[in-house]
């Protein structure tokens, strides 16, 4: 049975090796292709930029203003970092898309 990780996990092994120094024998399925190399490294850009789960981002318009205006606001967010997503991992984005959607709606309605 397959997770369906196996271009994440490259991308992983890629970032690993390439940019923390994990030795390759370390890594199972790693590949030196520069495909892998390029997602990597893509994927750095955007921890650096938006930090650990965002850790970096203003997230002060929650306490500026109302629900759905903050609402409105994650909304765009999440699409921005989607279309980053995207640009890393097509088909994937498509689904992390939806369900974050399907979540935010659900909180949306609860209140």
């Amino acid at each position: 049975m397959q997770a369906g990780l196996m271009s994440e996990w490259k991308a992983f092994g890629a970032l690993a090796v390439d940019q923390l120094g994990m030795p390759c024998e370390s890594v199972p399925f790693y590949s030196e292709k520069k495909k892998w190399k390029r997602k990597a490294n893509k994927i750095v850009e955007f921890v650096l930029m938006t930090g650990n789960f965002g850790h970096n981002r203003d997230s002060s318009y929650y306490k500026k203003y109302p629900y759905i205006i903050g609402k409105f606001i994650s909304f765009y967010w999440r699409s921005m970092d989607n279309f980053r997503y995207f640009m890393i991992f097509p088909y994937d984005s498509f689904r992390v898309f939806a369900w974050l959607m399907r979540h935010g709606f659900k909180s949306l309605w609860r209140k």
